[in-house]
């Protein structure tokens, strides 16, 4: 985990492309919804609602094994704020130690 310029905590998350290839993103949470970063760029759900898409373009590889509920997602860290750590756990790879 890392805190970035505005003290907003971004969890590190293993995603895998098509070739087996580790690539590294960061996901957070503020009310504004879930911000995904891959290196200079970010995007957030849900204004950008094609999320998937999103990063197979930034990262130019295609993505395995991505949460296809994102809403499901989205709705559940805004009812459980407390609980985004845990949540984010469950739905993502997230990297506990890094």
């Amino acid at each position: 985990m890392k805190i970035n310029d505005e003290d907003e905590l971004k969890l590190p998350v293993k995603l895998r492309d098509h070739q087996g290839n580790l690539i590294i993103i960061y996901i957070s949470y503020a009310d504004e919804g879930i911000t995904f970063s891959y290196l200079e760029s970010s995007a957030t759900y849900p204004e950008e609602l094609n999320i998937l898409g999103w990063l197979e373009s930034v990262t130019k590889k295609k993505i395995l094994h991505f949460p296809k509920n994102l809403d499901y997602i989205y709705e559940e860290c805004e009812q459980n704020p407390e609980n985004i750590l845990s949540i984010f756990y469950h739905y993502f790879s997230a990297i506990r130690y890094l």
